[in-house]
């Protein structure tokens, strides 16, 4: 066998050992995670409007795949002088390689539409449209040490069983998150 020809074979092996061997991972089970996300929102129908908000999470990683979530968001859109909040509940699955934390879940929830105007036709300023409504956040977070996070989440949510359902609402964060228990 020529040279050339084993030097190719132990780089591939080598390269073989390399991508099968475990990875570190950095999700744990019980482990607790809080967080606060900052950024762009949009409110699709009638007094649609661009906007901008954040929400604060709390998470409690059931197994090292598996994170069950609190999230309460709240979103102001002054160009239709509307603030929309949610409290919303739900599992995320989280999959980790090295430092990149990629996730996606569902979380179901009250979602309240503020109209500070008013909500059109004989409603009075101050009225409330109530929703029930569902939201899937996909995300990716980079882990710049064991307990601190940093990443972006973008988030579809679908606000229903309200006077004016269905409604289109989507989010997109800039997160940080502190994380404890091993």
């Amino acid at each position: 066998m020529s040279r050339i020809r084993r030097r190719a074979d132990l780089a591939a092996l080598l390269a073989l050992v390399v991508l099968t061997a475990p990875s570190v991972a950095h999700a744990y089970e019980r482990q607790w995670h809080v967080g606060l996300g900052l950024g762009y929102a949009y409110v699709s129908g009638t007094n649609a409007g661009h906007g901008f908000g954040g929400d604060a999470y709390v998470s409690y990683g059931v197994s090292d795949t598996i994170n069950l979530m609190l999230d309460l968001g709240l979103t102001a859109h002054p160009g239709s002088d509307r603030l929309v909040g949610d409290a919303s509940a739900g599992a995320v699955y989280v999959f980790d390689v090295f430092q990149l934390i990629w996730y996606g879940g569902a979380l179901v929830g009250a979602y309240d539409r503020l109209g500070l105007a008013g909500c059109g036709g004989a409603h009075e300023p101050g009225c409330h449209e109530g929703h029930l409504g569902f939201s899937v956040p996909i995300g990716l977070d980079y882990l710049l040490t064991r307990n601190v996070n940093i990443g972006l989440q973008g988030r579809y949510h679908l606000l229903v069983l309200g006077s004016d359902a269905p409604v289109h609402y989507v989010t997109a964060l800039g997160r940080v998150e502190y994380a404890w228990g091993y």
